[in-house]
């Protein structure tokens, strides 16, 4: 578990700016956890929900932290899932990821979705995801783009 350092990031295909404020996000197995504050994503923009908002991986920019104790939403580093649901239990998108088996896996380096790859039906499919080429710029080499465009896998 990279404690304090984890995160990941929505992407908003839409005209129209969305406010995530009451959106759940889940697990299926233990986690669940409430934005519970006004969370705006740009048309075309991204924001970055971590466990923290202090300068996590030297510089990553987290829009919105969940939190590092049993209330927030821990992600599990070789298999777990993020599921959205709007505030009135609409399913926005799931990933189901599994470290290496379907998914790419590396120590350090982010995974990302391909750029035409944005929608529900193909990002839950492992061959849409690569290993991210943009640097954090850590003192580790970790690699990964939060809050910027994704780079064609």
């Amino acid at each position: 578990k990279d404690q304090g350092r984890e995160w990941f990031e929505v992407f908003n295909p839409g005209i129209a700016e969305v406010d995530m404020e009451g959106w759940v996000l889940e697990d299926i197995h233990t986690n669940s956890y409430v934005i519970t504050e006004s969370l705006l994503v740009p048309p075309g923009g991204f924001a970055v929900l971590g466990e923290s908002t202090d300068p996590i991986n030297l510089g990553t920019p987290v829009d919105y932290a969940y939190g590092l104790d049993v209330n927030g939403f821990p992600l599990g580093n070789n298999t777990d899932e993020v599921v959205l649901f709007s505030p009135g239990g609409v399913l926005i998108d799931a990933v189901h990821y599994d470290g290496g088996g379907q998914f790419p896996s590396a120590i350090g380096r982010s995974i990302q979705l391909d750029p035409g790859a944005f929608n529900s039906y193909a990002n839950d499919m492992g061959w849409n995801w690569c290993l991210s080429t943009g640097p954090l710029f850590t003192t580790q080499g970790d690699q990964g783009t939060p809050g910027a465009p994704n780079t064609d896998c």
